[in-house]
């Protein structure tokens, strides 16, 4: 055995016995243990979500986002979507009872959701393109792409608290059998949205002819 030891080579670093071990973190430049770097290590790395900006821009509104989140992947329970899962219901669109209830229609196919979309606009002096739900998306999300103007924050906040209403209404009219006019729905978003604004910091939201048109 002595002879066996003999014959081990020496390990390849110096050891100095008057110095203590040091603890490094090889997984941040610092070599200090950080959760972030942790987190980083651990997590599995997906391409950033296109539609990130028109969900949880600087300012939004974390429930009317949730909701416009869930609408993104089509993962709100539409009338089609409870009868793919066995449901017995009928599957007309509860707001123009006329086709079938989905998220491609609800948003904004549906002769009801695209007049009170229409209410919406004009009183923000804006058009936008009339495209299948996930088309609509994908021009939002590049037609009011940044934060640094009240034009992208206002355009933004109208689709995520549109798309909110809508989807209460199609639920008070399930479970509450109340029903409001494209006009009267439009009137309580532009009134959110003109609450919302007043209590938002934005810089170029002095401008007069947004101070106009929203009565700010």
């Amino acid at each position: 055995m002595g002879h066996i030891w003999a014959n081990i080579p020496p390990p390849p670093f110096s050891s100095a016995e008057s110095e203590e071990d040091q603890h490094l973190w090889k997984h941040h430049a610092s070599g200090v243990f950080t959760v972030a770097s942790t987190w980083e290590k651990l997590r599995d790395r997906k391409a950033i979500n296109h539609l990130h900006g028109l969900l949880w821009y600087k300012g939004h509104l974390p429930r009317q986002s949730f909701i416009l989140w869930l609408a993104t992947q089509n993962r709100l329970h539409t009338l089609d979507r409870l009868a793919r899962m066995g449901i017995t219901i009928d599957k007309n669109c509860k707001l123009c009872n006329s086709e079938e209830e989905t998220h491609c229609h609800l948003f904004f196919q549906c002769i009801y959701s695209k007049s009170v979309l229409d209410t919406v606009l004009a009183q923000g002096q804006l058009q936008w393109p009339q495209m299948q739900w996930s088309q609509l998306l994908l021009w939002a999300s590049t037609a009011f792409e940044g934060n640094g103007t009240a034009n992208n924050h206002i355009a933004k906040t109208i689709l995520v608290v549109t798309v909110y209403y809508l989807w209460i209404e199609c639920n008070e009219r399930t479970f509450k059998r109340v029903h409001r006019s494209p006009q009267v729905l439009g009137n309580v978003i532009i009134q959110l949205i003109r609450a919302h604004l007043m209590n938002t910091e934005i810089e170029d939201l002095v401008n007069d002819r947004i101070r106009a048109t929203w009565n700010l």
